[in-house]
């Protein structure tokens, strides 16, 4: 009974906290970081997120890109080496945790907050 009692409580929780994205009064990045809910209200979808801890990359600044493949990432990359003059092995010690990455979430996304 404890159970359902528990289940009931985090759905009227998530119900709130969907509420409260819709009416705008917390933002995406707050939902990013701490509840992992997220609606989208151009698209008018709601979202749990789920994070991987690891940076797999750095990259200056919070680009607006989405990743969405390796080969999203790959072209990325050299994209952003060649806009800032770096050498062309500058990731090199980070393509082995792509791979892994997309290896492990082959419908994952890439975001940059």
């Amino acid at each position: 009974m404890k159970s359902i009692k528990i289940l009931k409580q985090k759905a009227l929780l998530s119900k709130r906290i969907i509420s409260w994205i819709k009416r705008g009064w917390i933002t995406k990045a707050l939902v990013r970081m701490s509840l992992r809910h997220y609606y989208d209200k151009v698209l008018d979808k709601y979202y749990h997120l789920n994070y991987v801890d690891d940076d797999i990359f750095h990259v200056h600044g919070y680009p607006s890109d989405e990743l969405h493949s390796l080969s999203d990432t790959i072209l990325f990359l050299d994209k952003y080496i060649a806009d800032n003059n770096l050498e062309d092995d500058h990731f090199k010690d980070s393509i082995e945790a792509i791979n892994n990455f997309w290896n492990k979430y082959p419908n994952g996304v890439i975001r940059f907050i």
